[in-house]
């Protein structure tokens, strides 16, 4: 009897001290794929050349490898590309004392935000126009470039829908809610696969966002939180715009007007990801 009353009693014992115990386990578990992390990084920076080993036919725009081995002890970050982002970031590291090379193999620094002329015409690489242009942006990107970036609002209707099939044209506005009812009124659209439309757009953005987020973090954290986020992530992310749009309701004419706009992202709806088109939806 007296063993069992004590055996009885050390329950609450071993229960109380479990979460205790566990806590040793979690910080090996961690630091194992911490360890295995460092060690990928190490083994995948084995493989890059050294500066002295590339000939110098293959560097683009550097004199020589005397340029390289000068500049390899005398900056704190190298940018490979010269992006809007690269340019950004570049900035922003310069700005806090960091000595920063941006290297490019284009004669033209910028990526997707310079422009080229060819008979007359002005042709824009990449980003044409920015929208959602927060107040916190402006003020970025006015302090980056000392206050000389200067942005031109674009007129009423700045794009234009059109098929090319029957020559039909529909304006698009900085109204959103006048573009709806455009679209409402051509392709009897109702209220009910607007709202349902709305509310995978909302979803798209949310998991997006916790996603691109805890990316930031390192990539334990993504890789403890994952098996909680893939299934919301792929529902409402990872699907193709086509496989969404047809399944709210969208005819498939409605669905090419609603998405006419994919040449900002560069990836037709049947191989885009349905949160970018949830990110243009603004």
């Amino acid at each position: 009897m007296n063993s069992f009353s004590s055996l009885y009693e050390s329950f609450p014992i071993l229960h109380y001290n479990l979460p205790s115990a566990c806590v040793p386990f979690l910080f090996v578990f961690a630091a194992y794929f911490f360890l295995i992390r460092r060690a990928r990084v190490h083994s995948e920076r084995a493989k890059l050349p050294k500066y002295n080993t590339i000939p110098t036919s293959t560097v683009k725009h550097i004199p020589n490898r005397q340029v390289l081995r000068d500049l390899s002890g005398n900056i704190d970050v190298a940018i490979v590309g010269s992006g809007i982002g690269a340019l950004s970031n570049g900035a922003t590291l310069a700005r806090q004392g960091y000595k920063v090379a941006v290297f490019e193999q284009h004669q033209t620094v910028g990526g997707c935000t310079h422009t080229f002329e060819k008979e007359g015409f002005e042709f824009d690489v990449g980003v044409h126009y920015v929208g959602g242009f927060s107040s916190i942006t402006q003020k970025m990107y006015s302090t980056l470039s000392d206050g000389q970036l200067k942005w031109t609002k674009l007129d009423e209707s700045y794009d234009v829908i059109y098929n090319a099939k029957t020559g039909e044209r529909i304006a698009m506005t900085d109204n959103y809610e006048e573009n709806r009812r455009k679209l409402t009124k051509r392709f009897g659209i109702d209220g009910k696969t607007w709202k349902a439309f709305d509310r995978s757009c909302f979803w798209a953005k949310f998991w997006s966002y916790i996603v691109l987020q805890l990316k930031l973090w390192h990539p334990i954290v993504l890789r403890f939180a994952w098996p909680l986020l893939a299934a919301p992530y792929r529902r409402y992310a990872l699907r193709s715009t086509t496989d969404v749009l047809h399944e709210l309701g969208f005819s498939p004419e409605a669905a090419g007007a609603l998405t006419y706009h994919w040449g900002d992202h560069g990836v037709s709806p049947k191989r885009s990801p349905f949160f970018l088109t949830s990110l243009l939806d603004t």
